[in-house]
């Protein structure tokens, strides 16, 4: 994967790998993210929401069959909302409002699930069921990391100001 940003110098490769050349590639999934050779994360939305969104079967499933409201938020803590948060760390920061909306609306649906009625506002929604918006928890997620690294001695130099 080739990441050139200029318009001025494009280049391409050559190299080879026990007398093999090596494929450029235009994006690759690593540990389940899709990285594209742009740098966006348009892909990787993409993906995790469709993913997200086959799990919520089993919510729709649970519910179905009358779970109760605490298992049905289980369920989506569990198989849905751990989709949508993976790797976030790595990717949160540069998300378009399109990439928030996307991976929100996911949530949007599966409160409407987890309460069995429809709602008329989302954030009264979550308060009822006591979660957070899947923006300000990966807000939190990525502060949680930070600190941790910070208290580190060994990653602290990623923290410098100098």
């Amino acid at each position: 994967m080739i990441f050139n940003f200029t318009d001025n110098y494009q280049f391409s490769t050559r190299l080879t790998l026990e007398n093999e050349t090596l494929e450029v590639v235009k994006e690759a999934k690593l540990l389940g993210v899709i990285v594209s050779n742009d740098l966006k994360w348009q892909k990787n939305t993409e993906y995790i929401v469709k993913k997200a969104y086959r799990q919520m079967e089993i919510l729709r499933i649970a519910a179905s069959f009358g779970a109760p409201l605490e298992d049905k938020k289980l369920i989506y803590i569990s198989y849905i909302r751990s989709v949508l948060e993976q790797s976030c760390h790595i990717w949160n920061s540069r998300l378009t409002e399109e990439n928030i909306m996307d991976l929100e609306r996911v949530q949007k649906s599966a409160v409407r699930i987890i309460l069995n009625k429809p709602y008329e506002n989302y954030y009264e929604a979550l308060d009822q069921i006591d979660l957070e918006s899947l923006a300000d928890r990966r807000e939190h997620l990525c502060l949680k990391l930070a600190k941790k690294m910070y208290i580190k001695r060994k990653d602290r130099k990623y923290f410098s100001t100098n």
